[in-house]
């Protein structure tokens, strides 16, 4: 059965134990992002003319992703969002499209200090949190009665290699709790697939736009940290909260989860 569904994956923070200078440095949040494969044309035609009517960009000619870090900074070609007119008018669109656009979201956080109590050796918090995506990711795929695959957005060599042992040794092998059957039952392949960032991949741009308001939302609601607000991620959270996958409107324990 050829994959239906599609789960593209950022993340917000690192994989990094010890020492931690403050209290973010203590979280990684790992976020998937679901898609249809039969909605991916429309939604990147959508996100295309967001890129063209804001930015000018040449979309057949260019490869210039929405991403988070140079739209905060105004790095061309995002420099017109240093324009306050501009950069109301780009939030609004893109509000009214995160809402619009058919995904569902899945969202763990590591807390990595409690990792290391918890475990005397424990594994990289990564390998962890990427379990936990798979194992969702997989009852979402029985739920509908179909097949998916994964993709992540490619780092560098070192990082890409590591990345696809993690997948490929969960793909094969029982993990703690985790079923490799489940995985080999549910996912397509039995390899990860990585896309280098200038090609534009409409789910990573989604991933990587939610990745850090997701972290934001599970910390509100599931710990008792508490950062300064982000007034945007805030608006993000409001559109996007539905499509945080749930079952009978459970969230926690399907498409959040906080580990350990």
């Amino acid at each position: 059965m050829p994959p239906q569904f599609r789960m593209y994956v950022d993340e917000s923070g690192d994989n990094n134990l010890h020492p931690y200078p403050n209290d973010a440095s203590k979280l990684l949040c790992l976020t998937g992002v679901i898609i249809n494969l039969n909605d991916i044309e429309d939604i990147k035609y959508q996100m295309d003319a967001i890129k063209y009517i804001h930015f000018d960009i040449d979309v057949f000619n260019s490869n210039y992703p929405l991403h988070r870090k140079e739209l905060i900074n105004c790095t061309p070609p995002f420099d017109c969002l240093s324009d306050s007119f501009n950069r109301n008018f780009f939030n609004e669109a893109l509000l009214f499209f995160l809402q619009e656009w058919p995904f569902h979201i899945i969202s763990v956080l590591i807390n990595k200090e409690q990792l290391e109590s918890k475990y005397t050796r424990p594994y990289p918090p990564y390998r962890y949190g990427f379990a936990i995506l798979m194992e969702k990711f997989s009852v979402f795929l029985l739920n509908h009665g179909s097949q998916g695959d994964i993709m992540c957005e490619s780092i560098g060599k070192k990082e890409d290699k590591q990345l696809k042992y993690t997948y490929t040794s969960l793909f094969n092998n029982d993990f703690q709790r985790f079923s490799s059957e489940q995985f080999r039952r549910t996912l397509s392949s039995g390899d990860l697939k990585l896309k280098k960032k200038d090609k534009c991949i409409t789910g990573l741009e989604i991933a990587d736009l939610i990745a850090a308001p997701m972290k934001r939302y599970i910390i509100r609601n599931r710990t008792g940290l508490v950062f300064e607000r982000e007034i945007f991620d805030d608006k993000i959270i409001e559109v996007i909260e539905p499509k945080i996958y749930h079952r009978n409107g459970c969230r926690n324990g399907y498409g959040i989860k906080l580990f350990p």
